[in-house]
């Protein structure tokens, strides 16, 4: 389940947008599959990255660190 709110304001405050750290090309793909999903470049990267945990806790021994 996403957190009901869009997003923690001291978080928020204290970390630079995502996009920022993507390169042009990343970025281009980001907006285009955010377009084809109906939601913000913002959503879809918190629904991913949601779904990269779910997928990481249900195979913890695959994790490498």
């Amino acid at each position: 389940t996403l957190d009901q709110r869009s997003y923690d304001p001291v978080l928020k405050s204290k970390t630079p947008p995502l996009s920022t750290r993507l390169g042009p090309e990343e970025t281009k793909l980001l907006t285009k599959l955010a377009a084809e999903f109906n939601l913000t470049r913002s959503n879809l990267a918190r629904r991913l990255l949601v779904e990269g945990l779910l997928q990481l806790q249900r195979r913890p021994d695959e994790l490498a660190l």
